[in-house]
């Protein structure tokens, strides 16, 4: 049987989750930006596979690339709790 989370428990994951969504759209934003400097015309499609541009080859680009998967999986964490504990008895 699933359990129902209390208003309050609601009102917590939607603000933790859209603080971490904020975070993430920023942080996209600039991996783009940060992209597009090192070679000019990337799209966001394009920047999901970095290795097939030498340019993105950087250190500082790799940095920015994985502080936005750090949030992403940050973001999915939380809606699996968020699952896990409506799915408990």
């Amino acid at each position: 049987m699933a359990r129902t989370l209390t208003a309050e428990e609601q009102r917590s994951f939607d603000d933790v989750e859209r603080c971490i969504e904020g975070l993430v759209s920023h942080q996209e934003q600039k991996v783009v930006a940060f992209a597009r400097r090192l070679r000019p015309g990337l799209t966001g499609d394009d920047i999901k596979n970095p290795h097939d541009y030498d340019e993105l080859n950087d250190p500082d680009f790799n940095y920015e690339d994985g502080l936005l998967a750090g949030l992403q999986t940050a973001l999915s964490a939380v809606r699996r709790r968020r699952r896990d504990i409506e799915e408990s008895e």
